[in-house]
This record gives C-alpha cells, structure tokens and sequence, in this order.
C-alpha cells in the first residue's frame, strides 16, 4: 500500500486534511452512516402514518387517538434505543474507515462494521458513561430547579425568592461551560476504544490525557463540524419545514410531505456525520504524533514486520492502529 507522512499538523492542515480524505473517500463513509439514517428516515414516516388518524380530515375519537399516542411513545422509546445502539456501531465502524484510509490500507463499508463486532459492547457502555457525564450535571440542576420553584414561589419579591433567582441564573451558564469542557475532554474517547482495543474506563482516561492542551483546536473543529451538520439539514429540511408552514396555515399537513422531511433530513445527516468522527480520528493520530510519537511507532512497526528500512518520514501500512 503507498505510504502515508504522518507529522503534527496545525488547525488549518488538520481540516484540511479532514475534508480531502472525506471528498477522496466519500462512498464509503456515506455508505458506514447511512445505516443509522435509514433507521431514521423510518422512525419519521412510521410517526407521520401515526399521525395521520389525529390530524386528518376526520380526525378520530378520543380513544382512539389516546390509543395512537400510547403506541406512538412506545415506538418512538423503541426507534430512540435502536437507533443509538446502530448510531453508536456507524461511529465505530467511521472510526476503523478512518484509521484504514488515513494509514493507507483497504477500507471497505462490510469489512469496517465487521472489526466493530468485538467492540459493540465496550462502545455502547462508554458512550453511556459518557452521556451520564457530560448531561448529568444538566439533569441535577434541572431537579434543583424544580424542588425549588415552591421556594421561590413562596419567596416571591422576597430576598429568598431573589438569591434563589440569581443562583440558577448563575448555575445554568457555568453548567453550559462545564458540558463545553467535559465534551471536548472525552471527545477522542471513540477512537480510543476502538483503536487501541481498551475498555471503556480506559478510554475515557485516554481521551482526559491525550487531550490536555489540545482543548482550542478540538474545540474550533468540533464547532466548524456542527455548523456543516445544521447547514445541511437546514438545506435538506428547511424547504419542507416551509411547505409545512404554509400548508398549516389552509388546512392540515400531508402526511407524504412529512415523510419526505424525514427521508431528506436522513440523507442530510448521513452526508454530514461522518466529517465529525472524521475530523475527531485525524485529530487523535495528530496528538498522538506530537506526544508519543505515533509515526516513530509505526516505522518500527514496519521495520519488525517487514524487516525493511522505510523512507525518513514515510509510513506504510501497519499491522496495528
């Protein structure tokens, strides 16, 4: 396979970078994400034919449509699980698409879910742990807040009720900041896992070491990735959204103008998503690079396998990420 210079990179050439090896490699990314999304694009036309008995012409009983609204929450618990657990797998299987194409070997859609199997488990605890504690510190003021509000109730145009006014005036920006920082802390905690082969607890601590100094650049990168993904699904949604707007206004939503925001909103994610687990793998070999000498690694790693001397600052493929 033709080698491949690994060398640190600035914010510049790390995006770059990023949007080259998405362009030159753009079915096979789009190929790993669409699975999830078609699971999407099915979640939403399911819950637009729900819908249709409640917002038709004639709309139902009320029995009828409580029945309709039991078996629309059920479902959408359902599709919510589903979908994280297949979401999760995609990530896992971008992030060895990424390692391959990045290090110069093969890489395919079937052979790049199929490494993932060993590691599903071990990924859906970490993202699980991770969503526990980046979100959590949200849920904990968001039951302060509501074991509070009989206080501030009471104590309106009271000192009491005004300290307790500015207290969560103050905690819900500082808890925004925390969420920001806890994000980019355990932001390669993915790549990590499945790169390396370690358990979650590992990884978490991986991402928290590897990270340190690191937080402006993951922080710029993450924040061009969202804005690409909202673009794209306001491109991809907003004409429907529009359509749905005006046709409120004369009578009910067609339940088929539903469906098509949810296939192209589908399309839009899996056509933005992988740049972000793309951009988070580069972003991980870079650090890697600069703190442990990743590329010296792999040379080496070369050398012991092949037994050949490669070109200074020349990586071919190797046996192991």
């Amino acid at each position: 396979m033709p080698g491949v210079v690994l060398q640190p990179l600035s914010l510049a050439e790390l995006l770059d970078r990023m949007f080259s090896v998405y362009r030159k490699n753009f079915l096979l990314f789009f190929g790993i994400m669409l699975l999830p999304s078609l699971l999407a694009m099915a979640a939403g036309i399911l819950m637009a034919l729900v819908q249709a008995p409640m917002i038709g012409p004639r709309p139902a009983s009320p029995a009828v449509n409580a029945a309709f609204i039991g078996g629309a929450f059920g479902g959408f618990l359902v599709a919510m699980i589903a979908y994280w657990i297949v979401y999760a797998v995609a990530l896992g299987a971008s992030t060895f698409a990424v390692g391959d194409v990045y290090l110069g070997r093969t890489a395919t859609i079937a052979a790049s879910y199929r490494r993932i199997r060993g590691r599903i488990g071990r990924l859906l605890w970490l993202m699980l742990l991770v969503a526990v504690r980046v979100f959590g510190i949200f849920l904990l003021i968001g039951v302060g807040f509501a074991l509070l509000i009989p206080a501030m109730t009471v104590g309106r145009g009271s000192a009491m009720g005004v300290v307790i006014g500015l207290t969560m005036l103050v905690l819900f920006p500082v808890s925004f900041g925390a969420t920001i920082w806890l994000i980019l802390r355990y932001s390669i905690c993915i790549p990590s896992l499945v790169l390396e082969d370690v358990r979650a607890g590992q990884a978490i601590r991986r991402s928290v070491q590897l990270m340190k100094g690191n937080y402006l650049r993951c922080f710029l990168l993450l924040l061009l990735t969202l804005i690409i993904t909202y673009v794209s699904l306001m491109i991809f949604q907003g004409p429907f959204y529009i359509a749905m707007i005006l046709m409120a206004r004369h009578g009910q939503v067609a339940i088929w103008l539903l469906s098509l925001s949810s296939v192209f909103g589908g399309l839009g994610q899996a056509l933005s998503a992988p740049l972000i687990m793309i951009g988070l793998v580069l972003l991980y070999y870079d650090i890697r690079v600069r703190k442990e000498a990743f590329d010296l690694q792999l040379m080496m790693s070369l050398v012991d396998q092949a037994g050949v001397q490669p070109a200074r600052g020349a990586v071919a493929a190797a046996p192991s990420a």
